[in-house]
């Protein structure tokens, strides 16, 4: 009986290690990206269902998805999401499957949760915004896409470049002259290797080609070959090479494979033996070349200090050697990948990116430069991009057609190259009937500190129907109104211990326009302002009509601000005798006072004051020969602010602007005739007299 127990535990402990030692090798296999073989184990260890079954069940769904199984996938990660301590970044990958499967409200949600176990990255909001504008998005043109059907396998077929009026592009088929039989672990198919396929037609029929052939024994080497670029005149070639000896050795003594570019020259109509590009590196990839006017290399790299996983980078050809690489920053790149760059003209990147807000897998993305700098990333959106992996695009010199790849459902392997043709779309004729009548808006504020001014007045004079709208505006400082197009109008606007201010337009526009903001100067004590067009008969201090006329702003000034208390001051120019005309100035002050006085102003908020020849504001001193337009700057009546009444001057506003309700409308005759005038405004005075 003990026997028989000892036999029984050490069948168990044989059963605990064969599974240990399946994740283990899975888990090898997994490290070294040949997710195709590891697939099948962890399989069996979930199907022993003993130690180690959660990770293989995480593993596992990533295995599928990275292979582009997306169902499989969909289904192993809806396991692995009820696992306690789940890593967060499974939750983007199962969004982003749930994504790829169109399933969107889904996806949806578990974006969100990411979203909020990981608030520092802000992929899964940005995700559930994309899927919200790609609900109701309608393309500007119409897109025909087509599988180019004799350049795809049942295997892989992706990344085209233009060649000599045909492509090249990048395939795991197998084939007669290809490098051997043997398989890549990621996959399961062949090794990549470069092929050609002409077009006699020189395009003229986009999808029709000759039979594919390989592009050169020469450069076909065991392991993969792909993804390539040309030079100007095609007779030197960049392209992405892999051997897996060449990579890092891990703790297991397997090697993990790093990608290379390699250049090689054509000579005599054969290419040579390919050279490696000098920044190739044991410890990181560098791959996806893709050259512009044989200077300017754009490529794809892992390297240390990249914003994630893969990053674009950019190097220049400058005296016979290429230049460090350089990032091209967290405009273009993202945490995830950013891979198969395609440079047009130096002034338009494509680029395929899963970091980026797409709508699923791999997305097209396109950057414009401008001003030397590239713009943010704009998705090319359907029909282009689906929920599979969409990339390595390329277009003609017109950006009218072109080719792409993509493992969408409908072809006849794993990615197919498709081409495609935009053509603007057919819009319905829209008779176009002008508005006769669009808002007019503006804001008030404060001329110095340009601070918006709530709740003051603005008054809207129409001159075609003569009337008046009050507007009060908000606490914004925004006013606005419905008016016909066409109508000319004086603006004004008032506020609380500010100086008014006017402006005139005429609204001609057929869209909403927004006017010149309204500005409003904050009374300062001692500021002065000039009174122009007051004159007196010679030697006289009379008050003239035509004086009494500018006299009668000051006053309706003085009402509209009850909280001012102002000195008026009288100047005359240097000749005559100071004598004479300090005297002169007072009373021409004194009697332009007793006139404000005698209509309604308290004679406490106003003062007279004669300053004669004493304040010049030019050079004409007596003695001193001058223009009579010299002298007539120095004869000026002015006010000047000598006091603000603060504690009142909310409560006297208040009173003289509530008589004017918001959105009432008056006849201008309600208004004096110099309402929409300013009293410190008009022309120069040019009378001779003292």
């Amino acid at each position: 009986m003990k026997m028989k127990k000892i036999i029984s535990l050490f069948g168990i402990l044989l059963i605990t290690s064969s599974l240990f030692a399946q994740l283990q090798k899975a888990n090898r296999y997994y490290d070294r990206f040949e997710y195709a073989y590891a697939i099948p184990l962890y399989l069996k260890v979930i199907e022993d269902g003993k130690k180690g079954v959660n990770e293989a069940i995480t593993k596992l769904a990533y295995c599928y998805g990275v292979t582009r199984d997306f169902a499989e996938a969909e289904k192993w990660y809806a396991k692995a999401i009820s696992i306690d301590s789940l890593e967060a970044i499974n939750y983007l990958h199962y969004a982003s499957i749930l994504q790829s499967n169109e399933k969107f409200d889904e996806a949806k949600k578990w974006f969100l949760t990411f979203d909020s176990l990981v608030p520092d990255d802000d992929r899964g909001e940005r995700y559930v915004a994309f899927i919200d504008e790609i609900v109701d998005y309608e393309p500007d043109d119409d897109v025909l896409i087509e599988n180019v059907n004799i350049l795809n396998s049942e295997f892989s077929d992706f990344a085209p470049v233009f060649y000599k009026n045909g492509l090249v592009y990048s395939s795991d088929r197998w084939s007669e002259g290809k490098s051997g039989e043997k398989k890549f672990g990621w996959t399961g198919a062949y090794y990549l290797d470069l092929f050609y396929a002409g077009n006699n037609n020189k395009y003229q029929n986009i999808s029709a080609f000759d039979s594919p052939i390989l592009l050169s024994e020469k450069l076909d080497k065991t392991y993969h070959d792909g993804i390539a670029s040309f030079n100007d005149k095609e007779n030197v070639i960049y392209f992405t090479r892999s051997y897996p000896e060449k990579g890092t050795r891990d703790s297991s003594g397997y090697y993990t494979s790093t990608l290379k570019i390699y250049i090689s020259e054509m000579r005599h109509n054969k290419w040579r033996g390919a050279k490696q590009f000098i920044f190739n590196n044991d410890e990181y990839s560098i791959g996806h070349p893709s050259l512009l006017h044989d200077s300017i290399l754009y490529f794809v790299s892992d390297m240390p200090g990249g914003m994630g996983g893969k990053d674009i980078y950019i190097s220049y050809y400058v005296n016979r050697k290429w230049t460090e690489p350089q990032n091209l920053g967290n405009i273009i790149n993202t945490k995830g990948d950013e891979m198969f760059p395609y440079i047009f003209n130096d002034t338009l990147l494509l680029f395929a990116s899963d970091g980026h807000a797409g709508y699923g897998g791999l997305d097209i993305f396109k950057s414009v430069k401008r001003f030397g700098k590239w713009q943010a990333p704009q998705n090319i959106m359907a029909p282009i991009n689906s929920t599979y992996d969409d990339f390595g695009i390329i277009y003609n010199n017109s950006l009218s057609w072109g080719y792409f790849s993509s493992n969408r459902n409908g072809g006849k392997g794993g990615d197919d190259i498709y081409c495609f043709k935009r053509t603007p779309k057919l819009k319905p004729v829209i008779v176009y009937v002008p508005p006769t009548s669009i808002n007019i808006r503006g804001v008030v504020k404060d001329a110095i500190t340009m601070a918006p001014l709530p709740f003051a007045t603005v008054f809207l004079w129409n001159k075609n129907s003569d009337s008046v709208k009050i507007i009060k505006t908000n606490a914004n400082g925004e006013y606005m109104t419905r008016v016909k197009i066409g109508t000319p109008f004086t603006i004004k606007g008032m506020g609380k211990s500010y100086n008014s201010d006017t402006l005139n337009t005429r609204i001609v526009d057929t869209v909403d326009v927004g006017l010149h903001d309204i500005l409003l100067s904050k009374f300062q004590i001692n500021q002065v302002f000039r009174i122009e067009n007051i004159y007196y008969d010679y030697d006289k201090w009379d008050i003239r009509p035509d004086a009494a006329f500018e006299l009668d702003k000051v006053i309706r000034f003085l009402n509209e601000h009850p909280e001012i208390i102002i000195e008026l001051g009288s100047h005359t120019d240097a000749r005559g005798s100071f004598t004479y005309n300090q005297r002169l100035s007072e009373k021409r002050a004194r009697s332009a006072v007793d006139y404000i006085v005698f209509n309604g102003i308290n004679n406490t908020r106003i003062t007279a004051k004669g300053y004669g020849e004493s304040l010049l504001v030019n050079h004409c001193k007596d003695g001193v020969k001058c223009s009579a337009e010299l002298h007539q700057e120095n004869r000026r009546t002015e006010i000047k602010i000598t006091g603000i009444i603060e504690n009142k001057a909310e409560k006297m506003q208040d009173s003289a602007l509530d008589k004017y309700p918001d959105g009432q409308t008056l006849t201008r005759d309600s208004f004096d005739l110099d309402f929409f005038n300013l009293f410190d405004t008009g022309q120069n005075d040019t009378d001779n007299d003292k």
